[in-house]
């Protein structure tokens, strides 16, 4: 379906306070938090408040050129980074599994990925922020405004003209990405001649000198007759009246294009339809001397479950979307066309993440699926199939991937040098020199294991230890007074000796060939990786080195052997599955970034990836 299209109205449910009020804001230049309800949109990373920085450095990185910007008509197009985790890294890190007949596993997690990414420039620091403060800029002269400004007051005479007001809005408008945005506010003080306090909203045509509500451009709920316009008098919707204590709040849901207000935290309604395309801003009017509230917008926790509400309204879209039928989709299933090409397509992108990872038995059984239901047709015909498990480009790539994830430093050395060598050459020669730090770790992790076969030993006859000790202090030494007490002990002395000179003439040679490289990731790389001689046990150890040690730091390296194969074949480094889901986030970024309020609750990253 569209993401357009409008979603069904929320209902009018009531909810209690998830959490107690708390009167007193957040201390001003104190960090800002992003309101817990705004968790649920799925453009979160793009969202900051108004006095923080625009982006945070990690929602900087992409793999693609972040050229999205937001469309205002008082500042230029400014460039908006993509938020997306999977559209900075790959989607999996590749995992080549066994000759065997074992069902493939999932791929585990990545840390990260060192392959080198694209840095798309900084958006200005009026990027998607959200309001936090009434503007300094933008009220009335007769109001008085905090230090956080937060707290209006009406300080000027009384205005005896009822369409006169002293009103205020924020200084930045509510971004659509935010799915929907809320706020409260708290009467203060009603004033000594009534109650004519209206909460709401406007685009930035509002005069400071009007009422909202009453004012084209602008929507507000009124507390001395209980109703709400939109944008003149005659216009408006009972509700109910509210004074000094109580707090009201607003909320815009920019999914259904409506608004919808509480009252000490009991939802009143929906309100309005179709509300415009504009920049909306949140806007209060006063008339009265004394009259004062407070705006809550998210430094506190508010009066009602709005993170309730959010979830419920992200829910409701999300199965309209899944379940809605897309414009097209009705004539595509009467003429029979759906069918087989959407089946034909589904397997040709399984088929080619499958073979891009390096799933063979699941390939396998997949193709003869596929032919069981008379489906070949999927495969693309023209020259050499990529997918196909039997071609021996696939045989020879699949073996070098499983040689790595199983610490075979030499054997994928030698395949890649005899299949493959413009490969290593990737990356400027990281990743020959990622693959002979990767053999130095697997050699510390052997020696590592013959020690722990000493011990063991020793242990076993009542022995302190002592000998294993001394060949971690020095091999040399060991070599010309270790002894064990017996066959075995004396086995397992020689083979932890060998296996920790192995280790450290190795490291020698690799020191000694690096050492005029001085690119910094070279130098960081080698002191990491030569640290990991002064741990006992560096594979069961916590933090970075246990990590290096560990087996997702070979399964990382895979992916990196993997990639760096298909780009020397000229071949898509993505698999056109992880492709196709990337395309996807890009769109609905793209989508929130325009306007288009359903996309923020388009969770395609929550949806398919971690639920």
């Amino acid at each position: 379906m569209s993401l357009s299209a409008g979603a069904p109205s929320h209902p009018p449910l009531t909810y209690s306070a998830s959490t107690p009020h708390v009167s007193t804001a957040a201390t001003h230049g104190q960090a800002f938090p992003l309101p817990r309800y705004l968790e649920y949109s799925a453009l979160r990373d793009l969202l900051h408040p108004d006095d923080t920085p625009a982006v945070t450095p990690a929602a900087v990185r992409s793999t693609a050129a972040a050229s999205l910007s937001r469309v205002q008509s008082h500042a230029p197009v400014r460039p908006i980074p993509i938020p997306y985790p999977y559209l900075r890294s790959s989607l999996t890190p590749v995992d080549s599994e066994s000759e065997g007949n074992t069902p493939s596993p999932s791929p585990p997690p990545r840390r990260g990925t060192s392959v080198p990414v694209t840095i798309a420039p900084a958006p200005s620091t009026s990027g998607l922020r959200i309001p936090t403060r009434w503007g300094e800029q933008s009220k009335s002269s007769q109001l008085t405004l905090s230090a956080d400004g937060c707290e209006l007051t009406f300080c000027g005479a009384s205005l005896a003209d009822r369409d006169t007001a002293a009103s205020a809005r924020t200084a930045c408008p509510i971004p659509r990405a935010c799915g929907i945005y809320y706020f409260e506010v708290e009467i203060l003080e009603r004033g000594a001649k009534g109650k004519s306090v209206s909460i709401g909203f406007s685009t930035e045509k509002l005069r400071m000198s009007r009422m909202p509500g009453w004012e084209p451009h602008s929507w507000a709920y009124y507390g001395d007759d209980g109703r709400v316009y939109s944008g003149q008098k005659e216009a408006y919707t009972f509700v109910e009246e509210f004074q000094s204590g109580d707090v009201i709040g607003c909320g815009i849901d920019f999914s259904q294009n409506r608004a919808f207000y509480t009252k000490n935290g009991t939802f009143l309604g929906m309100f309005f339809e179709g509300l415009p395309a504009d920049d909306l801003y949140p806007a209060i009017g006063l008339r009265h001397p004394h009259e004062s509230i407070r705006v809550n917008f998210g430094s506190v926790p508010f009066h009602y479950a709005i993170a309730d509400h959010a979830r419920t309204q992200r829910d409701t879209i999300w199965e309209h979307i899944m379940h809605g039928p897309a414009e097209d989709e009705a004539g595509d299933r009467e003429s029979g066309v759906e069918g087989a090409a959407t089946r034909a397509t589904l397997q040709r992108l399984v088929m080619s993440y499958l073979s891009h990872h390096g799933y063979v038995s699941t390939l396998r059984n997949f193709r003869t699926q596929c032919a069981d239901e008379s489906s070949r047709h999927c495969i693309d015909e023209r020259g050499p199939d990529p997918t196909d498990p039997e071609s021996p480009d696939f045989q020879r790539r699949v073996a070098i991937l499983h040689a790595v994830r199983e610490g075979n430093i030499d054997v994928a050395l030698d395949g890649l040098r005899a299949y493959y060598p413009h490969a290593l050459g990737a990356q400027s020669g990281l990743l020959l020199f990622r693959l002979r730090c990767r053999k130095f770790v697997e050699l510390v992790l052997k020696a590592s294991e013959a020690l722990r076969r000493v011990k063991d030993v020793e242990k076993a006859q009542g022995g302190s230890g002592a000998a294993s000790e001394a060949v971690l202090a020095s091999d040399e030494d060991v070599y010309a007074t270790g002894k064990g007490e017996d066959a075995d002990g004396e086995g397992a002395m020689d083979t932890a000796k060998a296996a920790l000179h192995l280790a450290l003439s190795y490291g020698q040679e690799l020191e000694a060939e690096y050492k005029t490289d001085a690119r910094p990731e070279i130098r960081v790389h080698l002191r990491r990786t030569f640290g990991m001689v002064a741990y006992d046990d560096p594979e069961h150890e916590d933090g970075e080195m246990g990590a290096m040690a560990g087996q997702e730091a070979r399964v990382e390296l895979t992916g990196e052997v993997n990639q760096a194969i298909l780009e020397s074949q000229g071949r898509p480094v993505h698999s056109s599955l992880e492709t196709l889901f990337r395309q996807t986030g890009a769109c609905v970024v793209q989508l929130g970034v325009l306007g288009v309020g359903a996309a923020a609750y388009a969770d395609v990253r929550q949806e398919f990836l971690e639920t």
